[in-house]
C-alpha cells in the first residue's frame, strides 16, 4: 500500500455479549461508575464566572436578605440552626438546618419571579421512591424536588391568602409577613411528611463535615446525578450542591464531563451569594436547571402530557410501571416540521447515566396524532454527538452519514425517516455553549482517592439487602483509567424504520441471507469511504421491505470515520529480479509445494501468480501465498472438475465483478479528543491491542496498525459466532440452557470459551483472539466444537470465512482488499446449500413478529365501553385502561417481548480508552 496511519482511532466499549440479569442495582456500582468518571473528568471553573453565567441574574439578592434577617432565618451572622463547629462524626446536624434555609430562602422569593417551584427536603434517611424496581437503594443527603399535590394545594392557598391580605393592608411586606407566620407551621409538617422520587429532583445535594471530605463528597454527589440521569431519561444536564460544614461547592454534570466552582462559597460570611444561588435555582425556567422541554410524559388514562417532574406517584405505564414503560410524547423535525411521536416502549437506555459520552437512548415510537390508530412503529434514537468545528467534513454527523448512504443508487428502503440536532428554545442543545454558556473549564489536579468504605453503624450507612448476588462468571465492577477530554456534543434525534436485532432470525436462510445484506451495506458504505467499526449484535437488524421481503440492514454509524480521498492499490514489483525471472520463480515455487503437498495432477495458471507477485514483491512468499489458498479451497471442494486441473484465477476466489483498485486513505485524519468507545466482544484482537499481529511477506517491517475493513469483516464473523454459541434455536427465548448455572445441563467448558473470547476483559479478548489468528488451527477445537447442534449447517460456512480472514491477515492480498466480495460470495454459495424449511420454532417466530407489531400498534387502541362495541360518532371514543399497581413491573408476555431484550434490564458495562 502507499499509505499508513501511524495512529489508533479505534473506538471501543465493553457490553456483556449475552445480558447477565440482575433484579437490583448495586449502590457500588453507582459509586465505582462514579470513581471512573470522575478520574479526568472532574473540571473546576471560576466561580464568579460560573454564578453569573449559569444562574438569573435579576434576583433580587437584597431584598430576600432582608425578608430572611426579619424573619430570624439569618441572625447573629449565621443562618439559623447551624452549629458553630463542626462535631466529630455528627454530619447529621448540617442536614435540618441546611434544608430549613434552602426552603426560607425559596419562600422569601416574590412568587411572581419564580419559574420553577422547588421544596427542599432533609432525606439522608431514607432512598428516594423510584418507579423501577431494579434501581439502587442510593440515597443523598437531600433535594431540591417539585412539590407534591398537599404542596402544590396548600401554595395555592398561600398564594389566594396573600392577595386578599396584601388587597386589605395595602402592603406587600405586611401580607408576606402576616401569610409567612400563619402558614410557616403547616409548611413544615406538609415537608416532612413530603415523599420524595427520583422523577421529581430539581437539584441534589451532599453534606459532609469538612472541607477535607470535598473530593469524597464530589464524588459521592456524582453518584447520586448519575442516578437522576438513570431515572430522569429527559435530563441534559444536573445542578447539584456540596456543603463542607461552611464551604459550599456548586456543581455541574453534563455529557461532556463534570464541573465545580474552583472557590467554595462560605454561606455564612457571604450569605447574599448562598442566596443568590437557592433563589437563582427557583427563578430558572425547566430547562435552565436541565430538563429537555422538547419530551413530556404522556399519562395514557388521562389522556394527556405533563413534564415529569409533575409525575411522582402517578405514573402511568400501559403495560407496566418502569422507565421501560413510560410513555413520552417526543418532539421530531420531519421535513422541516416539528412532528410528535409517542414511545410505545424502549428498546434500550443502558447508557442514559454516561457522563463524558453519546448517552444513547432508542425508543420505539408512533406518531401521536395517529396514536389510537397507528400503522407502523418507528425508531427514535436520541443521543449526544460529538461536534467537530475544525475539520467537520473529515467527521461527518451519523445523520450525515445516513444521508450520503440513502443518496448512493439503491432498491432497498432509505435508512433513516429524518435526523437533525435538537433546539432548545431555537438554540442548538450543545454542552459548551447552550448548557455550559462558554465557560472555561480546566482539569482538576487534586491526586484520585479511592471511593470511602462507609462504617456499617454511620449516620451515612446505606443498607444493602434488597441486593441480588452477582453471578459468580459476572465480573465485578472496576474503575478503569481513562484519558478524557471535554468534548463539545450536541443532542440529536434520528428517525429510523424498526428492525429486529439479528440474533432472533427465524431460520438459517434468513439468518445467512441477513448477513449478506450487513457486508453488502459494509460494502457500499467503504465505496462512500466510509468505515463502521462498531460492528455488533445490535447494529445488525432484520427489516421487511414493502413487499414483505426481509432484508439484513447494519445500522448505528456513529463511531464511523470517513476518509476525504483514495489512493491507488501499490502493485509490487521485485526490486533485484525482471518481471518475467519473478514469475519464473513462482512458477517453480508453486510446482514445487504443489508436490509436497500431494496436488501432483494440479498446476496454476501465469495470471495467479501474476496476481500474487502483485500483492507480495518477495517470489518465495508469492508461492506460499498461491499454495496457502490452494490448500485451503481445496479443502472447500471448489476446484472444477476438468482434465487438465489447470487452477485459475476463479478457482481460487481471485475474479471479481468489481476488483478492487482504490483504497480510502485516511492518513490524514486525527483521532477526535475525547473518550471513544466502540463494542469489545466483537473486536478483533488488533483493534483491542492496537497493533498488527501479521508482518506480510515482502514487507521490510511490520505495517502501523490502523482500523481497516478487514477488521469489521472479523467483527461480523464473531457477531455470528457468538449467535451459535449462545442459542439453541431460531427466534426468540433461544439462550442455551447451558449457560444457566442452575440448570442440570450447565457447562463449564462452554461458559469459559464465552468468557474467554466475548465476555472477558480487554485483555483477555486481546490473547484469546490473538492466539487464534496466530494458531489458526486452533478455531475447530477452540469455537467450532462449542456450536449448538442447531447451527451445524454453518459450520462449514464459518470454517471457510475464518480461512479467508487469515489469508487477508498474513498476506495482504486479494483476501484483505476484496474481502466484501469474498464473504459475500461464500455467504451466497452456503445459501445454495441450505434447504428452506419451515420448522415450528420460525413459523413460532413469525407469528410472535406480526403479535408484537400488533401488541405495539394496539398501545393506546381505544376500546370501546359499550358491550355492543360502538361509541357515539359525536364524541371520540373513551380509553379504557387499568391503572397498574404503584411500583409493581407488569408481567410481561413472553411470546413478546426477549427476556434477552434492554425490557429485561441487562447489566452493561462500558470499556474506555
Amino acid at each position: 500500500m502507499s499509505h499508513q496511519v501511524t495512529f489508533t482511532d479505534t473506538p471501543q466499549k465493553y457490553t456483556p455479549s449475552i445480558g447477565l440479569e440482575r433484579s437490583k442495582m448495586l449502590v457500588e456500582e453507582l459509586a465505582l461508575a462514579a470513581q471512573r468518571d470522575i478520574k479526568n473528568t472532574l473540571h473546576t471553573v471560576d466561580t464568579d464566572a460560573f454564578l453569573n453565567k449559569i444562574f438569573p441574574s435579576n434576583t433580587p439578592s437584597g431584598d430576600i436578605f432582608k425578608k430572611l434577617q426579619k424573619n430570624n432565618s439569618y441572625a447573629g451572622q449565621r443562618w439559623t440552626g447551624f452549629p458553630d463547629n463542626p462535631v466529630a462524626g455528627q454530619e447529621k446536624l448540617l442536614y435540618e438546618p441546611f434544608a430549613a434555609a434552602c426552603n426560607a430562602i425559596t419562600r422569601a422569593i416574590d412568587r411572581k419571579q419564580v419559574r420553577t417551584k422547588i421544596v427542599y427536603v432533609d432525606r439522608h434517611s431514607t432512598t428516594p421512591h423510584s418507579p423501577n424496581s431494579d434501581m439502587a437503594a442510593s440515597r443523598p443527603d437531600g433535594a431540591g424536588a417539585s412539590l407534591d399535590a398537599a404542596m402544590g394545594e396548600l401554595e395555592k392557598k398561600i398564594t389566594d391568602h396573600e392577595d386578599t391580605v396584601r388587597f386589605r393592608t395595602r402592603s406587600e411586606e405586611t401580607a408576606h409577613k402576616v401569610v409567612e407566620s400563619e402558614t410557616s407551621d403547616e409548611l413544615d409538617k406538609l415537608n416532612k411528611l413530603y415523599t420524595l422520587w427520583w422523577l421529581q429532583i430539581h437539584v441534589v445535594y451532599e453534606i459532609k463535615n469538612t472541607i477535607a471530605e470535598w473530593y469524597d463528597g464530589v464524588t459521592q454527589l456524582l453518584t447520586y446525578m448519575r442516578q437522576i440521569l438513570i431515572e430522569q431519561l429527559d435530563r441534559r444536564f444536573v445542578l447539584g450542591l456540596l456543603l463542607c460544614f461552611n464551604e459550599l461547592t456548586v456543581v455541574m454534570c453534563d455529557r461532556s464531563g463534570m464541573m465545580v466552582t474552583k472557590v467554595p462559597i462560605n454561606i455564612h460570611d457571604e450569605p447574599q451569594r448562598f442566596i443568590d444561588i437557592l433563589a437563582g435555582l427557583s427563578c430558572m425556567q425547566p430547562e435552565d436547571l436541565g430538563w429537555d422541554t422538547t419530551m413530556k410524559i404522556y399519562l395514557p388514562i388521562s389522556d394527556k402530557t405533563v413534564p415529569s417532574y409533575e409525575v411522582g406517584p402517578n405514573f402511568q405505564g400501559v403495560y407496566g410501571n418502569t422507565r421501560y414503560h413510560a410513555h413520552w410524547v417526543i418532539d421530531v423535525v420531519v421535513g422541516g416540521k416539528v412532528v410528535k411521536y409517542v414511545t410505545v416502549s424502549i428498546i434500550s437506555a443502558i447508557r442514559s447515566a454516561e457522563i463524558c459520552g453519546r448517552a444513547t437512548v432508542v425508543y420505539e415510537v408512533i406518531k401521536y396524532e395517529e396514536r389510537f390508530d397507528p400503522t407502523e412503529t418507528l425508531a427514535l434514537k436520541r443521543y449526544w454527538r460529538p461536534l467537530e468545528r475544525d475539520h467537520p467534513e473529515r467527521y461527518p454527523s451519523e445523520g450525515e452519514i445516513y444521508h450520503i448512504l440513502d443518496e448512493a443508487p439503491s432498491t432497498r428502503p432509505k435508512y433513516v425517516y429524518a435526523s437533525h440536532d435538537i433546539k432548545i428554545n431555537r438554540k442548538l442543545d450543545s454542552t459548551f455553549n447552550l448548557i455550559r454558556h462558554g465557560l472555561e473549564a480546566v482539569p482538576f489536579k487534586r491526586p484520585i482517592k479511592g471511593y470511602p468504605t462507609r462504617d456499617d453503624k454511620g449516620v451515612d450507612y446505606e443498607p444493602r439487602q434488597h441486593h441480588q448476588a452477582v453471578p459468580g462468571h459476572a465480573r465485578a465492577p472496576v474503575p478503569i483509567p481513562s484519558t478524557l477530554e471535554p468534548v463539545d456534543r450536541c443532542h440529536t434525534n434520528i428517525l429510523m424504520p424498526m428492525g429486529e436485532v439479528v440474533r432472533r432470525a427465524c431460520s438459517h436462510r434468513e439468518l445467512l441471507a441477513c448477513f449478506r445484506g450487513f457486508v453488502r451495506d459494509h460494502k457500499d458504505a467503504h465505496s462512500q469511504l466510509i468505515l463502521h467499526r462498531d460492528i455488533s449484535g445490535g447494529n445488525l437488524l432484520i427489516f421487511t421491505d414493502e413487499n414483505g421481503q426481509v432484508f439484513g440492514r447494519l445500522m448505528d454509524y456513529d463511531h464511523a470515520k470517513k476518509a476525504e480521498r483514495s489512493l491507488p492499490i501499490t502493485r509490487f514489483q521485485h526490486e533485484k529480479l525482471d518481471p518475467q525471472r519473478a514469475l519464473s520463480h513462482v512458477r517453480e515455487g508453486i510446482a514445487i509445494g504443489l508436490e509436497v503437498n500431494n496436488f501432483l495432477d494440479y498446476e496454476v495458471d501465469d495470471s495467479v501468480a501474476l496476481e500474487a507477485l502483485g500483492c507480495i514483491s518477495d517470489p518465495a512468499g508469492a508461492s506460499k501465498y498461491v499454495l496457502d489458498v490452494v490448500e485451503t479451497q481445496h479443502s472447500k471442494s471448489r476446484y472444477r472438475p476438468d482434465s487438465s486441473r489447470k487452477l485459475f484465477k476463479a478457482d481460487l476466489g481471485w475474479e471479481h465483478d468489481d476488483n478492487v483498485e482504490i483504497w480510502p486513505f485516511y492518513g490524514d485524519r486525527e483521532h477526535r479528543k475525547g473518550e471513544r468507545t466502540g463494542t469489545l466482544p466483537y473486536m478483533s484482537a488488533e483493534v483491542i491491542s492496537r497493533e498488527t499481529l501479521y508482518s506480510p511477506p515482502g514487507y521490510k517491517r511490520t505495517p502501523a496498525f490502523v482500523h481497516e475493513v478487514i477488521h469489521d469483516i472479523e467483527s461480523f464473523l464473531w457477531v455470528l459466532v457468538h449467535i451459535c454459541m449462545t442459542r439453541k434455536g431460531p427466534g426468540i427465548n433461544m439462550k442455551r440452557p447451558e449457560l444457566d448455572e442452575s440448570s442440570e445441563n450447565y457447562d463449564s467448558t462452554l461458559r469459559n470459551a464465552i468468557v474467554s473470547y466475548f465476555d472477558g476483559d480487554g485483555d483477555l479478548l486481546k490473547n484469546s483472539k490473538a492466539s487464534l489468528l496466530r494458531n489458526p488451527e486452533k478455531f475447530e477445537d477452540e469455537i467450532l466444537i462449542h456450536f449448538d447442534s442447531y447451527f451445524e449447517p454453518l459450520k462449514p460456512l464459518v470454517r471457510q470465512w475464518w480461512s479467508i480472514l487469515i489469508l487477508g491477515y498474513k498476506y495482504r492480498g486479494n483476501e484483505y482488499y476484496n474481502i466484501h466480495s469474498h464473504i459475500i460470495r461464500i455467504i451466497g454459495e452456503a445459501l445454495d446449500t441450505i434447504p428452506d424449511t419451515s420448522a415450528e420454532d420460525t413459523t413460532k417466530e413469525l407469528k410472535r413478529r406480526k403479535q408484537r407489531l400488533r401488541h405495539y400498534l394496539n398501545t393506546f387502541k381505544p376500546r370501546p365501553t359499550d358491550p355492543s362495541g360502538s361509541t357515539p360518532p359525536s364524541s371520540p371514543p373513551p380509553i379504557v385502561l387499568t391503572t397498574p399497581p404503584d411500583h409493581q413491573v407488569a408481567p410481561q408476555r413472553q411470546s413478546l417481548l426477549d427476556p434477552e431484550s434492554p425490557s429485561s434490564r441487562q447489566v452493561a458495562k462500558k470499556r474506555r480508552t
